[in-house]
């Protein structure tokens, strides 16, 4: 079950990431924190490169999670990035947005929404899915 922090992460990240791609034809990894009190924040990295690669964005904002989580800043952290994935049901790969989720009380998820982009006008959407995520931000999930 989806606790109610990743549910509202969700829904702040994956518009963020649909509008970005309508617009631009792509988009850059973006993350988003529960605070403590419930504070919704979105979080980006900044390599100083002006076309950074996406693992490094990915990388840097997983590294500012874990420092929130070690301090206990946060409650929930949730990331959003393009991925390739092959949707249940189907075969070869297609492109995604992957939103991948944690909580601090151990619960990880990744959630997929497979797209194709015919320029930025004409993006079709196919069904979201989900699948178990890994730990990589709460204490004890680091490593």
């Amino acid at each position: 079950m989806i606790r109610a922090e990743l549910n509202q992460l969700l829904e702040a990240l994956l518009p963020f990431a649909q509008q970005t791609l309508a617009q631009a034809g792509e988009f850059y990894p973006i993350g988003a924190t529960t605070s403590r009190d419930g504070t919704i924040s979105l979080v980006s990295g900044q390599t100083g490169d002006e076309h950074p690669s996406s693992q490094a964005l990915i990388d840097m904002i997983i590294s500012n999670f874990q420092r929130m989580a070690v301090a206990k800043e946060i409650i929930a952290a949730g990331l959003c990035f393009a991925v390739r994935v092959t949707p249940p049901g189907q075969s070869g790969l297609v492109d995604a947005i992957c939103t991948r989720l944690e909580h601090s009380d151990g619960e990880a998820i990744d959630v997929l929404l497979p797209y194709a982009c015919e320029g930025k006008e004409s993006i079709t959407y196919g069904v979201l899915f989900a699948v178990p995520g890994s730990r990589r931000v709460f204490p004890g999930a680091i490593g």
